[in-house]
């Protein structure tokens, strides 16, 4: 299948540098799959945006569209009020007997919008529900659609790291990937879904949202692959048991490539083991060498969550924590709060 990539962004072909240690209702709704009309808006869309303009302008447009229907058009109302727009892949032949992981992929600022597929035009993003992939590794792909008047992330990507938290000066956790959040435990509950084998990815935006989401989440990711991102080094410590392979270009004039640096640097001190791969001369399009990268899925798939999930006496307190994780490794600092009526083990400042 070919796919169509970010408009704005250029064909790289770098060397890479690999270190390997390194209600109202609330929920869902589905919408109906946008069939030819989609194919037929793609087409307009590619003759008059002359972005889009290619030698194969036709062939990757039809291709985007056939990928995009694919998956399932959503949308959710978080327990906060914010409407978000989302993708889901569901593999084929699901068996509800049978567990399976699931892949949340972030988009990056140019994919943002209402139109729920634009989120889906980047092969990152995309090539999960890719059938070379799906017959190895069949899972769910989780897409979510960034609203235009927000970002992952509410800081500054020219400045790279940042301090998460609700106090002043720092960072708290947006209202778009708190309502991603509360999407994955409704999904939880809607399939049966591995909950030892829950992934994140994403590029640029995406990508500080990937640090954020596991900073903020310990206990539900297994691995991450965040792409020319950023998070908060100094609590690494909440995330030195989650498998990370990250991606930067070293002359990343978007995202400074000290963002990625600063968080590897951290994990290697308290004795994680990340693996980390800055490509030489890249700029800030190395999700491209992501998308490339040999055995990057296999490894995705290889990884399992690092936790226990521990029992409670209380007949009361049983009902009420029941799927309770609880990282014995990084447990410091974790509180008990609540999503969607279901009480989940997480930060907050």
């Amino acid at each position: 299948m070919t796919h169509l990539h970010a408009p704005f962004c250029s064909t790289i072909n770098h060397k890479v540098k690999i270190n390997s240690n390194a209600k109202k209702t609330y929920g869902p709704s589905v919408i109906k799959p946008y069939g030819l009309l989609m194919v037929a808006m793609l087409l307009s869309m590619a003759a008059s945006n002359p972005s889009y303009a290619t030698s194969q302008n036709t062939q990757s447009t039809l291709a985007i569209a056939a990928s995009v229907n694919e998956f399932q058009a959503r949308t959710y109302t978080s327990t906060k009020g914010q409407k978000l727009s989302y993708r889901l892949f569901i593999p084929k032949n699901y068996d509800k007997n049978k567990t399976y992981p699931l892949v949340l992929t972030l988009h990056g600022s140019g994919q943002r919008g209402t139109d729920n597929s634009g989120q889906l035009n980047v092969k990152f993003n995309n090539m999960w529900a890719d059938d070379t992939i799906q017959q190895k590794h069949p899972s769910f792909v989780l897409a979510p659609q960034c609203p235009p008047n927000w970002r992952w992330v509410e800081t500054d990507w020219g400045k790279g790291s940042f301090k998460l938290g609700d106090s002043a000066g720092q960072v708290p956790l947006s209202p778009p990937l708190h309502a991603v959040s509360e999407i994955l435990d409704s999904l939880e509950k809607e399939f049966n879904l591995d909950k030892q084998r829950i992934y994140v990815n994403g590029l640029s935006m995406g990508g500080y949202g990937t640090w954020n989401m596991i900073q903020w989440f310990p206990t539900r990711f297994a691995a991450a692959i965040p792409v020319c991102g950023a998070g908060d080094p100094s609590k690494a410590n909440r995330i030195k048991n989650i498998s990370v392979w990250a991606f930067h270009g070293d002359k990343d004039g978007i995202v400074p490539v000290s963002g990625s640096r600063d968080m590897i640097n951290a994990l290697k001190t308290l004795g994680g083991t990340p693996k980390y791969s800055e490509i030489v001369n890249g700029d800030h399009g190395s999700w491209r060498d992501a998308e490339s990268q040999a055995g990057l899925a296999d490894w995705l798939f290889s990884n399992q969550l690092k936790i226990t999930t521990l029992g409670f006496q209380s007949k009361q307190n049983r009902k009420l924590n029941q799927g309770l994780h609880i990282n014995p490794l990084s447990h410091s600092g974790l509180t008990v709060f609540q999503i969607d009526g279901r009480k989940r083990l997480g930060y907050q400042q």
